[in-house]
């Protein structure tokens, strides 16, 4: 498929002195999704093990992928990033809801400041019909209320090893020298990309 006088979305992620980020984007051929491009989809969301969606396309757009991965009978999941208001017939079409804390909010027409606690935005997020709310809450894990009930999970802790955890670059070309003669070309491309 192809839009044309659109430029492809462009984002960013923003990261602040706390370690939260914010994500910027430019929607641009995004923004000219609609649900006759999803619908031409359908037979490859009926063969995904799952849908994900996100409301960086518009929000009638979202909705119909939703529908139509359901239908098909493929798991969903929305990450309702950037927050809007959704429609009440969605909410059946939601296997997987990830939105933040602040997202949460916005979902259940509430402020983004609101001093509602995340276990109540999650009941009712669940309420609505959504099968799993998985409320992120950064450096606290997250809280995730189902069916089950609710309950929350660490963060997972992960460290980046940054570029002294690769081999150094002699060492890389050496290793793409001895595999030249042992295996596959593209393995030796592995280690030899700088």
């Amino acid at each position: 498929m192809t839009i044309v006088n659109a430029a492809t979305m462009v984002g960013m992620i923003l990261v602040e002195p706390s370690g939260e980020n914010r994500i910027v984007i430019a929607a641009g051929a995004l923004d000219e999704l609609t649900p006759t491009h999803v619908t031409a989809f359908g037979p490859q969301l009926a063969y995904a093990d799952i849908a994900i969606v996100s409301l960086e396309i518009p929000v009638e757009t979202a909705c119909a992928a939703l529908r139509v991965a359901r239908q098909a009978g493929t798991r969903t999941l929305l990450n309702p990033a950037p927050a809007h208001a959704l429609p009440d017939e969605v909410w059946g079409d939601i296997d997987v809801i990830t939105p933040n804390r602040t997202e949460a909010a916005i979902l259940l027409g509430l402020g983004p400041d609101s001093a509602e606690p995340a276990s109540a935005l999650a009941a009712e997020l669940h309420a609505r019909g959504a099968g799993t709310v998985v409320i992120t809450l950064g450096a606290d894990g997250a809280l995730i209320h189902d069916s089950s009930g609710a309950r929350t999970v660490p963060r997972l802790l992960w460290r980046p090893h940054g570029p002294s955890s690769y081999p150094p670059r002699h060492r890389r070309h050496d290793r793409s020298r001895r595999h030249l003669h042992r295996g596959p070309r593209r393995r030796a491309r592995r280690w030899s990309i700088s």
